[in-house]
This record gives C-alpha cells, sequence and structure tokens, in this order.
C-alpha cells in the first residue's frame, strides 16, 4: 500500500513519529531526542536527530510535525530552541512565515514515506477494528453514573500490540494481554435553583460551571442527567474524585452574589483519563500507556538478557544440526541481536530478537567459506543460489548473466566442473509478461531465485513496476510448471491504459482484494475489475453523458428548432427528456451503441394555443382569446376552448402531429348556453 496524504493525516500521531525516527535513521542520523508541544489547539511533535560530519563533526536535523491551525509568530517562537534548519510540516492551515525553517507538505512525507518503505497499517480503519476474543481476561464493573467517553479495550489491546510490534521488531502472534489499568475522573452536575429560575452546574476538577444551559457543556450535563449507568471493562479501576462538590457549588454561587441557592437534583458520572495496558511478549514483559484525554501513547519494554538469547539460538542449533555450538561473535543491531558461530560442521547465523527471543534468522552452510571461494573463483560475477552437500559432492546452482549454471564441487580436493546450464529465470519472465499480455519489459524487474530444486525446478522471485511474479519451471525445458502474479494498483492502471488504448483514468478504488477503475474514452465510459494477478473485467460500458446529448439534440433538431436537453438519466439505457419551440417529449437512447430506441414528442401547449387561434381566425374569421388547453399526456390529446366577438370556440388536437381532430362553434345568446355546457364536455380529455 502506497502512503498519500490523506491517509497520513489520520494516522495516529505516535505511528508518525516513528516514522519520522525511522526517515533519520535511514539518512544516517540517530534519535536523540523528540517533544511533544501544545499552542492553543494546534500541537506540534518534534524529533531530532544528529550525525557525525567529517566536515562539522557534529550534524543535527530537527522535524516538526504541526497538527491545528497555528500562527506562524508563535510557532517561530516556540521552534527558536532548536536553532536554524527546522524542516516544518504543517497538516493544516499556517498563518504566516517561519523563518529559516523549510517548510514542506503532507505529500512530500506521503512520498518520502513511501520510497523509504516506512509501511502504513494495511489502512487505517485496521488500526482501530477491536479483536473481542482477546478481552477474555478483563472483568466488567458498574459504574454508578454514565462514562461520558467510551473505552474500547479490544481496540487499546490491538493499537498496543501494533506499537510494539513497530517499534521492537516483534510480531504481533507473541504478544499477549494480561492487565489493564483504568484511571477515571469524577464529574459532577447539579440542578439548582435560585428565586424563581432553574440552572445546571457541572463540577469538575477544572472547576465549576454554575450555568451550563447557555454554553457548549450543555450537552455534557444533559448527558450525565439522562444517560444511565454505564459498565467497563477493566482488570483495575482508579478513581480521581472531587471531594465536596456540593460546597464548591455553594462557595461559587456565593462568589457570584448567589445567596439563596438550592440543590434539586445531583449525578455524577464519569471520564476516562488513563489507561495502561500490561502485555507480554514472549517471556518478555511490555507496558503501554494510553493518555486518554491528549491521545499521547507511551510504550516501554527493557530488552531481554543477552545470555538468554544466545541460549535460545544455541537451542536452535542443537535442533537443526545437532550439534554443540561454538560462538564466534555477537552483536545488537537495533532490535535484533546478530550471532555468529560454528559447529563441527557448519557454520551458522542468526538473528534473535531483543525484546521477544524470537529467531527472525537462521542459516547454516557446510564449509562456506572455502566452497563460495572456489564458486567465485570460477564465476567472479556470478550470484550462488544454493549450495548442496550431496552425497560425497557439494551441489552448487549459480546464477550467471545467460544461465543458470549447476556446478559439482569436490569437497576434498575443490575440484568444480559444469554439470549442466539451466534456461535463465528472464527469458521465462519475457514469456509469461508476453503470454499475459502486460505492457512490462524484463529489464523492469528485480530478480530473486528462491531456490533450483533438484537442480533442474528453478524457483524465481520478479519484483518491478509494482508487479510480482513468482514462476517455477522446468530450466531445462523452459515448461512453467506454476505461476502466480501479484500487482499494485498502479500497475493495475498501467495494464487497464495499455488494453484501452485512447482512454484515460477518472475513478480509482480497491474492495474486496480487486482494483475497480473507471476509464473515460472520447464517447465511453468503462467499469473495469482488475483481479490482483493481472486479469481484467469488464464490468460495465455505457456512453459518456456529452455524447447522449450530442446524439439526443441532433435527433431532434430534425423535427424542431433551438431543441433543450431538460434531464439525462441513465438506467438500462439512457433517458432524455427535452423541449425545443414547438415541442416536448422523451427518448431512450441505448447505452453503448448510440442507437435510438425510442423517440415520443407532443407539442407544447404554447404551440397548441397558437394554432388554435389560427383555425378560429381562418375558420370563422373571428379573433379569440384562449380560456384553457387541457392536455391528457398519456393519450396525445389536448382539447382547447376560447371566446371570441361571435360565440365560444372549442377544437381538439392530436398532440403528436398537430392535427384538429374535431371542432365546434357556439353562437353567443341565452339558448346556447345549455348548448355551450354540452360541448364543452366533449371538449375536456
Amino acid at each position: 500500500m502506497k502512503w498519500d496524504a490523506s491517509v497520513l493525516k489520520i494516522a495516529p500521531e505516535e505511528f508518525i513519529v516513528e516514522g519520522l525516527s525511522e526517515l533519520l535513521r535511514k539518512a544516517g542520523f540517530q534519535e536523540v531526542g523528540r517533544e511533544y508541544k501544545k499552542v492553543g489547539k494546534a500541537r506540534v511533535a518534534v524529533v531530532i536527530g544528529e550525525r557525525e560530519n567529517i566536515f562539522t563533526q557534529k550534524e543535527t536535523m530537527t522535524i516538526a510535525v504541526v497538527r491545528g491551525i497555528i500562527e506562524g509568530e508563535k510557532l517561530q517562537k516556540l521552534l527558536a530552541d532548536y536553532g536554524d534548519g527546522v524542516v516544518l510540516i504543517p497538516f493544516d492551515r499556517l498563518e504566516g512565515d517561519v523563518e529559516g525553517a523549510r517548510v514542506l507538505t503532507p505529500e512530500w512525507l506521503a512520498d518520502a514515506f513511501t520510497l523509504h518503505e516506512i509501511k502504513p497499517p494495511k489502512t487505517i480503519l485496521e488500526k482501530f477494528l477491536p479483536l473481542e476474543d482477546e478481552t477474555g481476561f478483563l472483568r466488567e464493573f458498574i459504574l454508578d453514573g454514565p462514562l461520558l467517553n467510551p473505552v474500547y479495550p479490544a481496540r487499546l489491546i490491538e493499537e498496543s500490540k501494533k506499537l510494539l510490534s513497530y517499534r521492537y521488531g516483534v510480531s504481533p502472534e507473541s504478544i499477549r494481554p494480561e492487565k489493564l489499568k483504568l484511571e477515571l475522573r469524577e464529574v459532577h452536575v447539579f440542578t439548582w435553583v435560585s428565586g424563581e429560575g432553574t440552572k445546571r452546574a457541572l463540577i469538575r476538577k477544572e472547576g465549576v460551571v454554575l450555568d451550563t444551559d447557555s454554553g457548549k457543556l450543555k450537552g455534557v450535563a444533559m448527558r450525565v442527567l439522562l444517560e444511565d449507568v454505564a459498565t467497563v471493562q477493566a482488570s483495575e479501576l482508579l478513581f480521581e474524585g472531587i471531594e465536596n462538590p456540593k460546597e464548591m457549588l455553594v462557595r461559587e454561587a456565593t462568589k457570584g452574589g448567589i445567596l439563596d441557592l438550592k440543590t434539586v437534583e445531583g449525578r455524577k458520572a464519569y471520564i476516562p483519563t488513563e489507561a495502561v495496558l500490561e502485555l507480554s511478549i514472549g517471556e518478555n514483559k511490555a507496558t503501554v500507556k494510553f493518555n486518554l484525554e491528549n491521545g499521547r501513547t507511551q510504550a516501554r519494554a527493557s530488552p531481554l538478557k543477552e545470555d538468554e538469547l544466545v541460549e535460545k539460538f544455541s537451542e536452535v542449533v542443537r535442533r537443526e544440526t545437532g550439534e554443540e555450538p561454538t560462538l564466534t561473535g555477537k552483536v545488537g543491531k537495533g532490535k535484533v541481536l546478530l550471532v555468529r558461530g560454528r559447529t563441527e560442521r557448519y557454520v551458522i547465523e542468526g538473528e534473535i530478537n531483543r525484546y521477544s527471543g524470537e529467531i527472525g534468522l537462521f542459516r547454516k552452510a557446510l564449509n562456506e567459506s572455502a566452497i563460495l571461494f572456489i564458486i567465485l573463483e570460477r564465476y567472479p560475477d556470478g550470484e550462488v543460489v544454493s549450495v548442496e552437500k550431496q552425497g560425497d559432492s557439494v551441489i552448487a546452482d549459480v546464477l550467471t548473466e545467460k544461465a543458470l549454471v549447476v556446478l559439482g564441487i569436490d569437497p576434498e580436493t575443490g575440484e568444480s566442473s559444469s554439470m549442466k546450464k539451466l534456461i535463465h529465470p528472464s527469458q521465462i519472465l519475457g514469456r509469461i509478461l508476453k503470454e499475459e499480455n502486460l505492457p512490462f519489459k524484463p529489464g523492469d524487474f528485480s530478480l530473486k531465485v528462491d531456490g533450483v530444486l533438484w537442480h533442474r525446478n528453478v524457483r524465481a522471485v520478479f519484483e518491478g513496476k509494482g508487479v510480482m511474479v513468482r514462476a517455477e519451471y522446468n530450466g531445462k525445458t523452459g515448461e512453467v510448471r506454476e505461476k502466480e502474479l501479484q500487482i499494485s494498483r498502479e500497475a493495475a492502471v498501467q495494464i487497464a491504459l495499455s488494453r484501452y488504448k485512447g482512454f484515460k483514468l477518472m475513478l480509482e478504488e480497491e474492495s474486496e482484494g480487486a482494483f475497480h477503475l473507471t476509464l473515460g474514452g472520447e464517447k465511453h465510459i468503462v467499469k473495469l475489475k482488475v483481479i490482483s494477478d493481472g486479469r481484467i473485467e469488464e464490468t460495465d460500458r455505457f456512453l459518456k453523458k456529452k455524447t447522449v446529448e450530442e446524439i439526443a439534440l441532433k435527433k431532434v433538431s430534425e423535427i424542431d428548432e433551438g431543441p433543450v436537453v431538460e434531464s439525462l438519466s441513465l438506467h438500462d439505457n439512457w433517458e432524455v427528456e427535452f423541449s425545443g419551440v414547438k415541442r416536448f417529449g422523451r427518448m431512450i437512447i441505448h447505452r453503448t451503441t448510440c442507437e435510438i430506441l425510442a423517440f415520443e414528442h407532443q407539442y407544447l401547449e404554447s404551440f397548441l394555443t397558437k394554432l388554435f387561434k389560427d383555425l378560429v381566425e381562418d375558420e370563422y374569421g373571428d379573433g379569440t382569446e384562449v380560456e384553457w388547453v387541457l392536455h391528457n399526456l398519456e393519450e396525445g390529446v389536448a382539447g382547447v376552448k376560447g371566446c371570441g366577438g361571435k360565440g365560444t370556440y372549442f377544437a381538439k388536437f392530436d398532440t403528436r402531429t398537430g392535427r384538429v381532430i374535431s371542432r365546434d362553434f357556439v353562437p353567443r345568446g341565452i339558448t346556447s348556453k345549455i348548448r355551450l355546457a354540452q360541448v364543452e364536455s366533449r371538449y375536456r380529455p
């Protein structure tokens, strides 16, 4: 997964700080300090590194990450103690300039984390997912009041495991929670009366707020009064109480001149302030402390004794070789202890995690130095893939520029001979890329040969351009026996664009182990599902909205002037509603082929009015004022009534063609009223 600024901004602060420390280490600096400061609502985390320099003797680098809006002047004053050359990364708006600091963006930091392989969580959401099955050691406590901020022990456990795993290099599986101490702070709410007024007061560690109803604390006070009592899971609860809260209320009221205060109702609630989680790491112990008020987390674990680590390694050596080891060297390197030694027949080395005692790496080789010397003397630029003792011989697989050579070595005389040459893995990669229609070249990949089974079947891993290809093939015939492809999101996009020429990426997302891409071409939009092995499935294809609009306007222009598309919507096909000077209607256009599947239109009522007036003038020589137009859209019929100088006129139109279906005229006069009503009823659709 690749870092981006949006993921970085929601990552826990401690994770960011650990990442900055790792960046400094990879740049040759050793962390000498970290500090956390608060200015208003903004938080500043500072990491300081030092390294030796042959010219200046000592070089210092300071990186400060700012979360929250802060004035440049205040920030400059805060950073003044760190000297010049501070690297500043504001996550939010920075008001003003900070002199002497190099300001970088969160996007830069995201790229730096990605470039230097500082791995983010698989998803930030996973960092907060509870692991309910690990909370069985906890007790459930029933409080005598509500808990204003929830506490999720499973989430604390998960955060602790990830923090300890990242900081001390131990596997999460080796970490087990054992005890959770939770500290709660009391708050009190009293309903009180003075005169005819009733108000609510909040008593907490910071002091007394006499009237919460008009301020930001109204909601908090109401929660305390209305919510049920809470339960909380922990091993042990510690309480920070308030002594005589009612007396504090009376004193505060007296200061404000309120002398007749009477309390009506009181309720206690709790705010979690600190959680201390004790965990085991193998045979070791660790503690993680959570400040639940400011979100700061502290982790502490001590390394195991070196003698214990060496004995654990020796047990592995005895189990693997059946021989007693003699250690020749041990070096502490960060989170691991590197151990080297020998037995009667083997040269051995390994890595032991200093905090858990886990064996992260173990190697043994028969007379390795002598065998390597023989191999490299014959193939100076070769890479030794494997060395195996087989009977009275040692067989080595050596990767050269052109082939995989299987070399036989006599361990007594040192004589060597080439037994056979196997096909180079890069040739197999080129064939796989062509068969899978992937837009990459073998030169884009780095090669690692995992092994050569029976000195014939080659297992190779290729990585590059966001693609991993794992293959096992017969080195003699080139037959690929197994292959596996895994691609990143960037590679999925590149593969899709190579197969959809002329299209551009519009949207990308990842879910359920696949990449879902939306590409836009000249006329169409396609939706693709790219499987992690590079296979592409087209899940949808439809015309662009702009293309549909052009088709619709062109079609309507054949029957009317000045057409306008009123609405476009995509269902099974594109549905278009339009209007023109004379007509309005609906059209259905095939979602992919541009074919017009349906085209319905009717005349506008304004145009029917004109037809009616023209009819009266032409047929009766009279002018008229239209009284009503009644349009039945489903039947495509409209009735029109108008009054003129000679009498009342009626007409019925076919709204699809404009044809007059029928017409009537009722002259003025008292005797015509009955007839007028009879005629009018026929023209109401």
